[in-house]
Protein backbone atom coordinates (compact mmCIF):
# COMPACT_ATOMS: atom_id res chain seq x y z
CA UNK A 1 0.00 0.00 0.00
CA UNK A 2 1.37 3.33 -1.10
CA UNK A 3 1.40 6.24 1.45
CA UNK A 4 -0.80 9.36 0.01
CA UNK A 5 0.18 12.79 0.87
CA UNK A 6 -2.09 15.71 0.52
CA UNK A 7 -1.16 19.38 0.98
CA UNK A 8 -2.99 22.26 0.56
CA UNK A 9 -1.58 25.68 -0.29
CA UNK A 10 -2.83 28.91 -0.31
CA UNK A 11 -1.18 31.21 -2.74
CA UNK A 12 -3.04 33.79 -3.15
CA UNK A 13 -0.62 36.68 -2.18
CA UNK A 14 -2.86 39.50 -3.29
CA UNK A 15 -5.32 38.31 -0.01
CA UNK A 16 -5.24 40.04 3.19
CA UNK A 17 -4.48 38.01 6.79
CA UNK A 18 -8.04 38.47 7.59
CA UNK A 19 -8.93 36.95 3.96
CA UNK A 20 -6.41 34.20 4.13
CA UNK A 21 -9.13 32.67 7.06
CA UNK A 22 -11.80 32.81 4.55
CA UNK A 23 -12.55 30.46 1.64
CA UNK A 24 -11.02 30.85 -1.89
CA UNK A 25 -12.96 30.90 -4.70
CA UNK A 26 -11.51 28.26 -6.16
CA UNK A 27 -9.10 25.08 -5.68
CA UNK A 28 -7.31 23.73 -7.61
CA UNK A 29 -6.65 19.62 -7.29
CA UNK A 30 -3.78 18.42 -8.45
CA UNK A 31 -2.20 14.52 -8.57
CA UNK A 32 1.49 14.43 -9.10
CA UNK A 33 4.49 11.77 -9.07
CA UNK A 34 7.41 12.19 -9.81
CA UNK A 35 6.57 15.94 -10.55
CA UNK A 36 9.41 17.79 -8.44
CA UNK A 37 10.55 19.82 -11.11
CA UNK A 38 7.22 21.33 -11.87
CA UNK A 39 5.89 21.98 -8.53
CA UNK A 40 7.30 26.08 -8.68
CA UNK A 41 6.50 25.85 -12.39
CA UNK A 42 2.62 25.13 -11.59
CA UNK A 43 2.50 27.49 -8.90
CA UNK A 44 4.11 30.05 -10.86
CA UNK A 45 1.33 29.51 -13.89
CA UNK A 46 -1.48 29.37 -11.95
CA UNK A 47 -0.66 32.68 -10.57
CA UNK A 48 -0.30 34.61 -13.46
CA UNK A 49 -3.44 32.45 -14.95
CA UNK A 50 -5.54 33.22 -11.64
CA UNK A 51 -4.33 37.14 -11.02
CA UNK A 52 -7.37 38.68 -8.83
CA UNK A 53 -8.73 35.48 -8.01
CA UNK A 54 -8.35 34.03 -4.39
CA UNK A 55 -7.35 30.54 -4.88
CA UNK A 56 -5.90 27.86 -3.08
CA UNK A 57 -4.09 24.73 -5.05
CA UNK A 58 -3.70 21.08 -3.32
CA UNK A 59 -1.30 18.81 -4.19
CA UNK A 60 -2.17 15.07 -3.84
CA UNK A 61 1.02 12.77 -3.67
CA UNK A 62 1.66 9.15 -4.33
CA UNK A 63 4.57 9.03 -2.55
CA UNK A 64 6.50 10.38 -4.84
CA UNK A 65 10.16 8.95 -4.95
CA UNK A 66 11.93 12.29 -6.30
CA UNK A 67 10.41 14.34 -3.06
CA UNK A 68 7.99 15.69 -4.81
CA UNK A 69 5.81 16.28 -1.31
CA UNK A 70 9.12 18.23 -0.10
CA UNK A 71 8.97 20.52 -2.99
CA UNK A 72 5.50 21.77 -2.26
CA UNK A 73 6.18 22.45 1.09
CA UNK A 74 8.94 25.35 1.15
CA UNK A 75 6.14 28.37 0.55
CA UNK A 76 6.26 31.91 -0.10
CA UNK A 77 5.79 33.98 2.23
CA UNK A 78 1.66 34.74 3.19
CA UNK A 79 1.12 30.90 1.95
CA UNK A 80 -0.59 28.52 3.94
CA UNK A 81 -0.22 25.05 3.77
CA UNK A 82 -1.69 22.66 5.49
CA UNK A 83 -0.65 18.55 5.45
Amino acid sequence: MTEERIFRMDVSLNRTEAQLGAAPELTVVLPTYNERGNVPLVIAALRKALEGVAWEVIFVDDNSPDGTAAAAVPLPPKTRASV
